[in-house]
């Protein structure tokens, strides 16, 4: 089953699923936390794989260069297609390459842009069907609107919420990252790192991303290096944020 669950989230994230297979995976990230810490997973393998194919493409263009270098003869100028094709085909991957490992450096900025990306919606399920319009709950609109990533509206519906469980003030905080107000974010998510349960891994991730985009490295640096002991699927990932900074 798990071998099924891992294809169809490939599927999802190359944006292949139909409309009603996008709801219905939707619905499961909501239902099943397994499923969600599943999809979590793959994403951020997906993630490596790309980066060790933009790897692969630069030792490629430098096993090219040599192999000019080893077949010129000596003083003369040479040029054949057969060796330059191919370190051609490369140069727009190599210019993404150079991207990611000018990422890599130890900037705070850089190092939350690389590793930045906006939590799924496993809270509450989306539905399409107008017909059940007039059993929204005010969470269902906030959610819509996060879903939509009208981030604006829905800051301002998570926060009509009276007495807002973790996981409302999550997605609040969350809101407020993807808008670009970390300061805010932060604010929700200090607090709660320390009362959250079934939040309290993504919530302490997504607070050590905002310390960084605020530059507060030592505030970020103590949460990743709990993290990395976590046993998560946030762990590696902090394992590598700590080895760059």
């Amino acid at each position: 089953m798990e071998e099924q669950d891992i294809a169809l989230i490939d599927r999802y994230l190359n944006g292949e699923l139909s409309e009603s297979e996008e709801e219905e995976f939707r619905q499961r990230l909501a239902a099943e936390k397994d499923f969600a810490q599943l999809f979590e997973d793959v994403r951020y393998l997906q993630k490596g794989l790309e980066r060790a194919e933009l790897e692969k493409a630069w030792k490629a263009i430098q096993a090219a260069e040599a192999d000019i270098v080893d077949t010129a003869p000596t003083g003369a100028a040479t040029f054949s297609w057969k060796v330059w094709l191919p370190v051609a085909a490369s140069v727009a991957l190599l210019v993404v390459a150079a991207w990611f490992f000018l990422l890599r450096s130890t900037e705070p900025q850089a190092l939350y842009a690389q590793y930045f990306e906006v939590y799924p919606n496993v809270e509450a399920p989306i539905y399409r069907d107008s017909s059940a319009k007039d059993s929204l709950t005010t969470k269902d609109l906030a959610f819509r609107r996060y879903a939509d990533e009208d981030y604006d509206m829905a800051i301002e519906i998570f926060k009509s919420i009276k007495q807002p469980d973790e996981g409302t003030l999550f997605y609040l905080g969350m809101s407020y990252l993807a808008n670009d107000e970390a300061t805010k974010a932060a604010a929700i998510w200090e607090p709660l790192s320390e009362e959250a349960v079934d939040y309290k891994t993504q919530v302490q991730w997504y607070l050590a991303l905002a310390w960084l985009k605020l530059d507060e490295e030592e505030k970020a640096k103590e949460l990743f290096e709990e993290l990395a002991e976590s046993g998560t699927a946030y762990g590696d990932r902090s394992k590598e944020i700590l080895k760059a900074m």
